[in-house]
């Protein structure tokens, strides 16, 4: 049977001040990512109650990963354009949204954006 991947984040993004002391790799550290993980399992739970047994690889993020491989500030997740600008290749996105929001186009022919900071995110 086939596979499928599911990229699961949480909406608001995560706190950064509890993580700031932190080492990345500690004991501490991967409790807190297991902890802080547990609410997102069980919202995939409610659609696929058995997932935890048929998942084959998982791995949890936490804002100090995303500060040191996406190198966002304090571990932010998503968009992050000034207010009252429009994201470069908007598209008809830009007249029908309250705010800027990317696509997947770029001016290089062929080559497509993807990541937290386009639409539709990869996230559920």
């Amino acid at each position: 049977p086939a596979n499928h991947s599911a990229p699961v984040s949480p909406g608001g993004g995560e706190p950064y001040e509890p993580w700031e002391k932190l080492e990345p790799g500690s004991d501490e550290y991967e409790r807190m990512k297991e902890e802080r993980s547990q609410v997102l399992w069980r919202a995939v739970e409610r659609c696929i109650p058995d997932v935890r047994k048929r998942v084959e690889f998982s791995i949890v993020g936490s804002p100090l990963a995303h500060e040191a491989f996406l190198r966002r500030d304090r571990g932010t997740y998503g968009l992050a354009w000034a207010a009252g600008t429009s994201a470069p290749f908007a598209g008809k996105l830009s007249n029908l949204l309250p705010f800027p929001f990317p696509n997947l186009k770029t001016p290089v022919d062929g080559l497509l954006r993807c990541g937290d900071s386009c639409f539709p995110f990869p996230n559920l």
